[in-house]
């Protein structure tokens, strides 16, 4: 036998005993068929597959809930494009954690039609750094199906300039119970600019896509979910879909 044989008989006996030592990872991946928003009817939803790899029933934690945004002054969003899905998600039909969340800095950014988007995650209400395993918004409600389904209130307080987030598993929202509200400040957890003057002097990076002479700009708010934790070896996160778009007029 000559050495050749011998090191490809080596690595073969290797190959099978790692697997057999670790088991053949499985992976949890689900299309946009099975997942999304109703924004008519304010509700976003995950289907379970009967197959394996998209069975909710593998996660046992979550799924997590990422809220984030990015300002301009147009009221339409514009659709996140394939450049922010591939960094976000990954193209390896898997999917990839797109690193640490951190306070103080967008979660990408990135050039589009000569433009510059920073899309920022939200920070809870504590500011506390963010990583993709540490949700703040942890959606562990199944229904009877083993589905998942959530109606949402989302609206600009403008006295505390945050968002503010309710969601409901039953459709009964009830803004009246402080504890079911989620306080949604900005990516550096400070709240949101309503002064003009602020405006003109801001050099955060979320207001850098904004024009400095108008006098309001919007929020364009997005969702993604997230499978971290389950009988499954990866990391995967939906492509993102958008909650609505929201007005803030400035002093």
């Amino acid at each position: 036998m000559n050495k050749s044989r011998g090191k490809l008989i080596l690595l073969s006996f290797l190959a099978a005993l790692f697997l057999c030592s670790c088991g053949i990872p499985s992976y949890f991946y689900t299309t946009d068929s099975y997942y999304g928003i109703n924004k008519t009817e304010s509700y976003f939803y995950l289907n379970s597959r009967s197959d394996t790899d998209g069975d909710l029933n593998l996660v046992t934690d979550g799924p997590g809930m990422l809220v984030f945004y990015y300002i301009d002054n147009k009221e339409s969003s514009v659709n996140l494009d394939s450049q922010f899905k591939t960094v976000f998600q990954g193209t390896n039909g898997i999917g990839i954690t797109p690193g640490y969340i951190s306070k103080g800095e967008p979660i990408i950014s990135y050039t589009t039609d000569e433009k510059q988007f920073n899309v920022c995650a939200f920070t809870k209400d504590s500011g506390t750094v963010q990583k993709p395993k540490d949700f703040a918004y942890n959606l562990d409600y199944r229904q009877a199906d083993g589905n998942i389904k959530y109606w949402y209130s989302l609206d600009f307080n403008s006295t505390d300039k945050t968002m503010e987030m309710i969601l409901s598993p039953d459709n009964v929202i009830d803004s009246s119970v402080d504890e079911k509200i989620i306080i949604l400040k900005r990516f550096d957890g400070k709240s949101f600019l309503i002064s003009q003057q602020d405006i003109r002097n801001s050099k955060d990076e979320d207001y850098s896509m904004i024009s400095k002479d108008n006098d309001f700009y919007y929020v364009h708010v997005f969702i993604s979910l997230a499978f971290q934790e389950g009988n499954f070896s990866n990391k995967f996160w939906t492509d993102p879909f958008e909650c609505g778009s929201y007005r803030v007029d400035l002093i």
